[in-house]
Order: C-alpha cells, then structure tokens, then sequence
C-alpha cells in the first residue's frame, strides 16, 4: 500500500516568506481520510491534485495554510528555472517603449518573485489572460491558494480575491508567467508586449462577476488600469468567454497571435481549460466581435477545468 510524505507549508504574513514544516509519513488509509474529510461541505479545506506530480495532491485550508501529501515513491518533482531575463521588474530591464508599471500598488507580493523571463513575441500586442482558481474564494483562502500555485509552479503575474478585494503578485507584469501550456513549440506565457495573467479565486461554473460591484472594488480597478498603462484595449477579440462546463471555444491561433486585448483561459490555444466561464464583460470591459472568429476542427475543444 502507497504511503504519503506530509507537510504543511505557511505564508508568513508579515513578510510573504514561505516555510515548509516536514510532518513525516502517513498510509493510504490516513491519506483517503484525510482528502474525504476535507471534500465534506463546510469543513473550511478544499482538495486539489496536484497536476504534475501523479498521486500527490493538497488541501486548501481557511486559516491559509497548505497541507501535502506525496506519495513516497512518486519522482521528484522539480519546478524550472526562469531562465536568461528573470528579473524582478527593474525599471531600467523594461522592454524598449514599456508604458505600464511592473507592480500594482497594493499588491501582496508572494515568493521569489521571479518566475518568468522576456516576453518571445511582443509584435502579438499587449494582453490579460483570465482564469478561476476552481476553488472558494474569501476567508484565507487567498494564502492558501498562493501556496498552491507556487508549490505547482503554476504561478500567473496576478492574484485577485473578488470577496475580499484583495490582490497579489508573484512576479511584475513585464515578464512572463507560467499559468498556460505551450501551443506547440510556442509559448504562450511569453506571447504579447505583455500577457498579464489574473488568477480569480471562484469557479468557472459559477461566475464570480455575478453580483460583482466594480465601483465598491478599488484593487480590482487598479489591475484594469494596470492594463491599460500597458495598452491592453478594451476588447476580446475571441469572443465572450465560454459557459463551464457547456460551451465551446475556438482557440484561434491566427485571433491569438495578432490581436491584443482580453482573453479566457479557455480561448488559448494548445491549452484546454474552461476558465474563467462565462464572466460578465461589462465587469471586465471590452466589446466582443459580433461574430466570433472559428478556429480550425483542432482548435475548437469543449471546455473543461
């Protein structure tokens, strides 16, 4: 039988610093309990596998702590470097005829801060990439979701909590993330002037916009204007985002690799996700093309998170 080796990590919350407590090892038994306990309505934790390192997953807990659990013999697991052109937003590393600012004021910063490089195709135009965490939002949920996404090396630029308003940064909006697959032998974390990609903690199948006051959410406001000191119109040339789990999305490479503006998760292509659903464009601004642009037999997928 599987045993699991348990940890917790925490963000320090005055510093950001995150430390990771070795709790030892547990059974398959105490891990099944463990992950059965935590998908019990009202528990405060919420589970997610982990999606590069088969069997090990985690638990998103409320006080904003994350609990680990790896198989023991699973392969380690490594995260990449950045490699050449990481910084942490140095001004003077800007890219020739950068208008927009590397931080938003107000933003958390959480880890190195450095976990992308220059962006590959800047011709492509500048744009912001929006996803759902896929789990709640509020509480300290913020934190935990943090620790998650830098454990899976999943980091995008941006973290935002539409309950709480609060936001976060994992690295400055100059630089790529690392949130979507390649297309190919094309990276599209590195596609645009800029690729400002925003984290929502909410759900795909429940829009977080639903309900959502922009004018009482002066963060959320801040990263718009982010975008826009970037020349990121107001616009989303693929289309409204699709419903979850419902809908369909052409995942045009031709509307990616030109157009600048506003785009789902479930509009890139070589990726397969159905985030962030169908959220409301008069929250996140732009017009859609009254036709939406069709991709190839290839490029067109039903959406899933």
């Amino acid at each position: 039988m599987t045993e699991y080796h348990v940890a917790t990590d925490h963000l320090d919350p005055d510093t950001c610093e995150v430390t990771t407590t070795y709790l030892g090892t547990c059974t398959q038994e105490r891990a099944d309990e463990v992950r059965a306990i935590a998908l019990l309505p009202d528990t405060g934790r919420w589970v997610k596998d982990h999606p590069r390192q088969a069997g090990a997953f985690v638990v998103l807990r409320d006080d904003g702590d994350l609990d680990v659990f790896v198989p023991t013999d699973a392969p380690e697991f490594r995260i990449d470097e950045p490699g050449p052109g990481a910084d942490t937003g140095d001004p003077e590393s800007m890219p020739r005829g950068a208008a927009g600012p590397a931080y938003i004021s107000g933003a958390v910063k959480f880890g190195s801060q450095s976990i992308g490089g220059a962006m590959d195709h800047p011709e492509s135009g500048p744009r912001i990439t929006w996803h759902t965490t896929e789990s709640p939002a509020g509480a300290s949920y913020f934190s935990s979701v943090a620790l998650y996404l830098i454990r899976v090396a999943s980091e995008p630029q941006v973290i935002y909590d539409p309950k709480t308003d609060r936001i976060g940064q994992f690295g400055p909006l100059n630089r790529s993330a690392r949130a979507l697959r390649n297309d190919g032998g094309r990276r599209t974390n590195r596609e645009g002037k800029v690729n400002i990609q925003v984290e929502v903690l909410g759900r795909a199948a429940s829009p977080w916009t639903k309900g959502f006051d922009a004018s009482k959410k002066p963060n959320f406001r801040k990263v718009l204007a982010a975008g826009r000191a970037w020349g990121v119109p107001d616009s989303w040339p693929a289309g409204k985002p699709p419903a979850y789990p419902s809908g369909q999305s052409p995942r045009s490479r031709t509307v990616w690799q030109s157009k600048p503006g506003h785009y789902a998760h479930a509009q890139v292509p070589g990726n397969d996700h159905g985030d962030p659903g169908s959220i409301d464009i008069s929250v996140v601004p732009g017009k859609a093309p009254a036709t939406p642009p069709v991709g190839s037999p290839a490029e067109v997928s039903r959406v899933r998170s």
